[in-house]
């Protein structure tokens, strides 16, 4: 069924950053696609593969962290120097005592400690266990990655875009089947403080662009405000406790983080179209491209969802990867 939200809706979404979440560069030390977690089985159902599978064969090892005692200024410079926009935070023995977000630092941006901003007690799975556990949770908690701890200390990290590799390998059905059609799109005629006024209602944070004609033109997320934002160095750099003898392109990072931060808060943005800031050159799917095909697309080009085109190239709605994740639930789970 085709539905549209409306700005009010509490539907949430983000980017999809895959691979580059808390992993170093993105770099798999055991990527699943290299064959090596692939064994036989000719003759064997989707059901049971995926059943046999772990998550230790998914996971990625190699994770960044910060380590408490620390403050926003360390977990900021992390995200920024790894491109990420969270991190585990860990003590100094290695135990997993929490999670730290973006999104938790611009909640609650007048606080300094770690402690004080981490989420606490996050949801974790094991490195024996399926990644049809790992589904559920995320589709049953809305999470976005799960950390994989063993013997209470930290062992790796899994996200919807680890587990795309099993829903491509073994997925049946079409993008219909799992259409969500949740979005909210936006007329590239719409000025930008407009949109930020739209993310900001909806918090929907990934929104296609239609032109006049109501075709897709492009998409724009919250970070593509970034660049548009116009903010006082000095007054940032104070409120990050920044001297003059920082790394230049950290600090441009950092600045650039920050932007959306006092674009909310402290200045106005221009009055500029949204279709000067969207990307253009967009990842579609129809509703009849198999979800091993969507799950294929979103793996190798690193992003988490896509709009759905009718046959007639109009926008239907949007495909994230949580709903290719139900794809284990209701084949594996329950198949």
């Amino acid at each position: 069924m085709r539905r549209f939200l409306s700005h009010r809706s509490t539907f949430r979404s983000t980017r999809g950053r895959g691979t580059a979440w808390w992993s170093r560069g993105g770099d798999r030390r055991t990527s699943p696609t290299d064959g090596s977690w692939r064994r036989s089985w000719e003759g064997g159902s989707a059901q049971r593969e995926a059943h046999e599978m772990q998550i230790k064969d998914l996971m990625t090892e190699d994770v960044i962290t910060v380590e408490i005692p620390s403050d926003r200024r360390a977990a900021l410079r992390k995200m920024v120097q790894h491109r990420i926009s969270g991190l585990p935070v860990v003590d100094r023995d290695g135990n997993l005592v929490g999670i730290i977000t973006r999104k938790d630092i611009f909640k609650r941006f007048e606080e300094e400690q770690l402690m004080l901003l981490m989420t606490r007690n996050p949801i974790t799975i094991g490195p024996n266990d399926s990644p049809t556990l790992a589904a559920k949770l995320m589709i049953e908690g809305g999470f976005r990655r799960l950390p994989v701890v063993e013997g209470g200390k930290l062992a790796g990290i899994v996200t919807p875009t680890d587990l795309m590799t099993v829903v491509e390998t073994y997925g049946t059905g079409t993008v219909g089947d799992f259409e969500d059609g949740d979005c909210v799109p936006v007329y590239e005629e719409t000025p930008l403080p407009v949109l930020a006024s739209i993310i900001h209602a909806s918090q929907v944070y990934s929104l296609p662009v239609l032109d006049g004609h109501g075709q897709l033109v492009g998409m724009v997320t919250d970070g593509d405000m970034f660049l548009k934002g116009h903010v006082d160095d000095t007054v940032v750099k104070s409120d990050l406790g920044i001297g003059a003898d920082e790394d230049s392109w950290t600090w441009e990072g950092l600045r650039n983080v920050m932007k959306l931060y006092y674009i909310r808060s402290k200045i106005s943005l221009p009055s500029i179209p949204v279709k000067e800031i969207m990307v253009k050159d967009v990842h579609t799917v129809f509703k009849e491209t198999p979800i091993r095909k969507a799950a294929k697309i979103m793996r190798t080009n690193n992003i988490g969802q896509m709009p759905i085109l009718e046959a007639s190239g109009e926008l239907s709605g949007m495909l994230f990867s949580k709903d290719l994740l139900r794809w284990f639930i209701r084949d594996v789970v329950q198949g």
